[in-house]
């Protein structure tokens, strides 16, 4: 079942939460790495794009560009997303605008460490679009993500998905 749950799930979240965090996370949800540009971490399940993507775009004119429909990419593949909204990122809100706009049926999980401000743009966003409410799950430390990932409706619809239920 590995292997179905890899190539479909994308975590995206603003690069001043640490790394590790999202490795943590990674490590439980059956994706792997990639560190995308200095304002947007993507996660993916896929190892091989973390060298060869970053490599890539080191010297290339475009690189931005570049960034950009990669994480367009990412976005578009996923079943299952996870957005870390406990930090401000334009980058992140334009991805997440993306994502909400292009949904096609994707479960998202909305998470956000406690005691933290979210965005009014990412919620009214996310409310205008899909014309529902707006639930994040929080999280208190980076052991917890996980948990707050799982306890959500998006990941238990995935689950059941994926395991064709």
């Amino acid at each position: 079942m590995k292997d179905e749950i890899d190539e479909k799930i994308l975590i995206l979240g603003a690069s001043s939460i640490p790394l590790k965090q999202y490795q943590f996370l990674a490590a439980n949800i059956n994706c792997n790495v990639i560190k995308g540009d200095t304002k947007t971490v993507i996660l993916s399940s896929n190892p091989n794009h973390t060298k060869a993507f970053i490599e890539s775009i080191n010297d290339n004119k475009n690189r931005d560009k570049l960034i950009f429909e990669r994480a367009i990419k990412c976005i578009d593949k996923a079943e299952f997303v996870v957005v870390d909204i406990s930090e401000p990122s334009i980058g992140m809100g334009m991805e997440v605008f993306y994502l909400l706009s292009h949904n096609n049926n994707k479960e998202i999980c909305f998470i956000a460490q406690e005691n933290k401000k979210i965005s009014p743009h990412i919620s009214g966003m996310y409310q205008i679009i899909n014309n529902k409410s707006f639930d994040v799950e929080f999280y208190k430390d980076e052991k917890d993500t996980v948990v707050a990932v799982k306890r959500s409706e998006s990941y238990k619809n995935f689950a059941k998905k994926i395991q064709g239920f």
